[in-house]
């Protein structure tokens, strides 16, 4: 139980095979890049291109959200997609059919929140018997209909003006009605009714007939709407459906490609040729070097960790199968330096002799052993491992008590 020993990895090549290089260096699970530290003399440069996969990401992201898809890692050996514009055709393959989905759905969403507002409205009005299409119709009076405050009902005797106010359902705060006024006097009537805090009610101009008649209609239109909606709505939901197996394959494809190329922000370059430095476990070397023997160009050079002044070499926890569990722990408070001592051993063993000590208990533990075999496949085999070990502690100091 130690630090892993590290080694410090000097890789050059041309440019054209930089992202192969990068990809295999992800691909090994052991690399751990370095910026390339140039100095302000040197006459490499540092790659700053701009990441041209950070468009197809977000669209394929915010897609697979409005598709209801939750993305997850999916193996994606099997797919062919690699450039931008691949990944902008299976955008647009899906997108297309349901861009148009949801303009219907949206379309039919407002227009059935408009209808239900109506409805609330015009049930108010339900002692009306004339046709509203007649009501607006008029030439020399204006209509206006809406509600107004009960407390302001009587102040409408105050004023000598030509209009006058018919209401038809009264309740403890609103009185709903409508006024008559004419065509020359409406807007003195309407600053007048406006300061009494008249709200006004827009009735659809598609809106036909006395009050009943009007609300049979729109529940009915209603009713047919919500009908369309939910067909959509299943639309959506087999495009889902068919859509995702693939958007998650291209999605992992695309974030792993996607985040290689934001490698190439810690690359140098000179001319065609690329710069790259990192660490790699000492135990890797052989492993590592074998992934660039096909590529004429790439040359592989292993240093010592302290070679470079000017990066720290990664501290990587070096245990065994029953202290492993506890490296959890001391990456909680942090990693000790890379010279530094490894204190996993320590904190699994005082961790489990104070459980054990402070809950031993048969049964109890035993129900702790198997919470902890339980937990293994939804939160991985480090937490399983470490209740594991907890449980087997309380129930042997249990035993003991």
């Amino acid at each position: 139980m130690a630090i892993e020993k590290m080694s410090l990895v000097n890789i050059a090549g041309l440019m054209d095979e930089l992202d192969a290089t990068l990809k295999r260096c992800c691909e090994s699970g052991c690399f751990h890049i370095e910026p390339a530290g140039i100095s302000p003399d040197s006459a490499m440069k540092p790659l700053s291109e701009k990441n041209e996969y950070d468009r197809p990401l977000k669209e394929l992201a915010q897609l697979s959200a409005q598709l209801g898809i939750t993305l997850k890692e999916t193996d994606f050996t099997d797919c062919d997609l690699s450039a931008p514009q691949d990944f902008n055709s299976l955008f647009e393959k899906y997108n297309t059919p349901f861009s148009e989905l949801n303009t219907k759905r949206l379309e039919l969403t407002q227009r059935i929140s408009e209808l239900g507002g109506a409805v609330r409205q015009i049930d108010h009005l339900k002692g009306m018997h004339s046709d509203f299409q007649q009501l607006f119709s008029m030439k020399y009076v204006s209509v206006r209909i809406g509600k107004l405050p009960v407390d302001n009902l009587p102040k409408l005797d105050y004023y000598n003006e030509n209009f006058f106010f018919v209401p038809f359902e009264t309740g403890k705060s609103f009185c709903w009605g409508m006024y008559f006024v004419p065509e020359r006097d409406k807007q003195r009537v309407d600053d007048i009714f406006h300061s009494m805090y008249f709200e006004r009610i827009r009735i659809p101009s598609y809106v036909s007939g006395d009050a009943d008649e009007a609300l049979e209609k729109l529940k009915q239109t209603i009713d047919a709407d919500t009908v369309e909606n939910a067909k959509i709505n299943e639309q959506i939901n087999e495009l889902a459906a068919k859509a995702e197996p693939e958007l998650q394959k291209a999605f992992s494809k695309l974030r792993f490609i996607h985040d290689t190329f934001d490698l190439r922000r810690n690359a140098a370059a000179l001319n065609d040729k690329f710069y790259l430095k990192g660490f790699i476990p000492e135990k890797e070397k052989d492993r590592f070097g074998k992934l660039f023997e096909d590529m004429r160009s790439v040359s592989v050079v292993y240093l010592p960790p302290d070679a470079d002044a000017s990066c720290e070499p990664p501290t990587v926890l070096k245990n065994n199968f029953l202290t492993r569990p506890f490296t959890m722990l001391v990456e909680m408070y942090g990693l000790p330096e890379y010279k530094g001592y490894n204190p996993t051993a320590f904190v699994a063993i005082t961790y489990t002799l104070l459980f054990g000590i402070m809950f031993g208990d048969l049964g109890q533990g035993l129900l702790i052993v198997l919470g902890g075999l339980a937990l293994k496949k939804k939160l991985g085999a480090k937490i399983s491992g470490l209740v594991t070990r907890l449980g087997i502690s309380s129930m042997i100091f249990g035993t003991l008590y």
